[in-house]
């Protein structure tokens, strides 16, 4: 049995040509698909994160930070310019989200990106697996 856990929207960016499942380049829309988290970085407050900072997520096609790197990824907290309300967290939920991250980069566990409409490269849900 497969268990998985919504943890919440993420914006993705830098992915290569043909990365993700049906991901085009960098800067085009981005496609769901499955990864790896590589790594999740507490990012400071700064301007385009939003008032209190973000999550900076790094993905590759495969555990352990191996295989082909997909690209990296953004929680956003309230204020930020870069993405609707509906995709700005609390500082609390981005706690939440960096680390359970860092323990899916830990065990090299699987996840699924789902794109969110709207903004362009956003990324709608992020569900981890257990299998």
């Amino acid at each position: 049995m497969t268990k998985k856990i919504l943890i919440g929207a993420a914006c993705i960016a830098g992915l290569t040509a043909g990365a993700m499942t049906t991901a085009t380049t960098a800067n085009a829309a981005i496609s769901a698909g499955y990864a790896y988290v590589c790594s999740a970085r507490y990012e400071t407050q700064s301007t385009y994160m939003g008032d209190d900072g973000g999550v900076r997520i790094s993905f590759y096609d495969a555990p352990n930070c191996t295989g082909s790197y997909l690209g990296y990824g953004y929680l956003y907290s309230a204020g930020s310019p870069y993405v609707t309300a509906d995709d700005q967290h609390s500082e609390a939920r981005l706690l939440t989200y960096f680390d359970m991250a860092g323990r899916a980069a830990e065990s090299g566990q699987r996840v699924y990106i789902s794109t969110c409409s709207g903004s362009v490269g956003c990324i709608e849900k992020l569900n981890f697996y257990g299998d």
